[in-house]
Order: structure tokens, then C-alpha cells, then sequence
């Protein structure tokens, strides 16, 4: 009996860490082999969800978007998308740095460029107030 009592704690203690109260915009424009870069836009949610849209400049103006969970650890931002590998950023003081696949900076001539920088930090919805008897 008491193990049953004990999965909906672990449960709910699991689910209130997966939540932040983060709300904010990155933006920029991140670099991409042979081409004019990529335009991004990343949005965490307070309920550990992101969305991120981005566009391949000088091929049209489609907007691609990914959506997922994130997780932040040791100032590290994971995002784990529900259509490709988990993404890596380094969150630093009003911006965030694009990590390779093992978490490491991406060094050389354009590291500088793997830069989002905050764009918009969001209101939190105020919670609604019933006001019927």
C-alpha cells in the first residue's frame, strides 16, 4: 500500500521541476555552412515548453518551427525537440550561446556569431478571478 502512495509524490515532485517560472525571447541570427544564416527566434515558457521558428535567409520566406521541452542545468539550457536531437545553449547574461552535441563551446572564426540575444521577456498571465456567486 505505502508504494502506491509513494508514486504519486515522486510524480508530483517531478512534474513541479519540469516547470520555471522563465518566460523570455531570443533572437539572432545563428551561421550555417554555405549559406547566409539562419534567422531564429526562441521563446521559453514558464510551463518548460519553447518554441522555436526559424528561416533560412536567401531561400524564401518559409518559417520552420520546432517545439518541445527545455531544461536548464549548471547555467546549460537543453532543449529537447519533438522532431530532431537535443539542442545545447550556454546562458549567459541577456543572451544565449549555442553549445555543440557535448555541451562544449563552439570555437573558430564565427564563434561569436552562435549568439541569441534576449529580445522579450514575457508577462506572466495574471490568474483569473471569478467573480460570479
Amino acid at each position: 500500500m505505502k508504494k502506491f502512495l509513494f508514486l504519486p509524490l515522486v510524480l508530483g515532485i517531478l512534474a513541479s521541476c519540469a516547470k520555471n517560472d522563465l518566460c523570455v525571447t531570443y533572437m539572432g541570427i545563428l551561421p550555417t555552412e554555405g549559406g547566409q544564416g539562419v534567422s531564429t527566434e526562441l521563446t521559453l515558457n514558464p510551463d518548460g515548453t519553447y518554441t522555436m521558428g526559424t528561416t533560412y535567409i536567401g531561400q524564401g520566406a518559409e518559417v520552420y518551427v520546432d517545439e518541445g521541452t527545455y531544461q536548464i542545468k549548471d547555467d546549460v539550457l537543453s532543449l529537447n525537440s519533438k522532431q530532431s536531437e537535443l539542442t545545447y545553449f550556454q546562458m549567459e547574461e541577456g543572451q544565449i550561446r549555442r553549445l555543440d552535441k557535448r555541451q562544449n563551446q563552439i570555437i573558430g572564426e564565427y564563434s561569436e556569431a552562435y549568439v541569441l540575444k534576449e529580445n522579450d521577456v514575457c508577462q506572466k498571465p495574471k490568474p483569473k478571478v471569478d467573480l460570479t456567486w
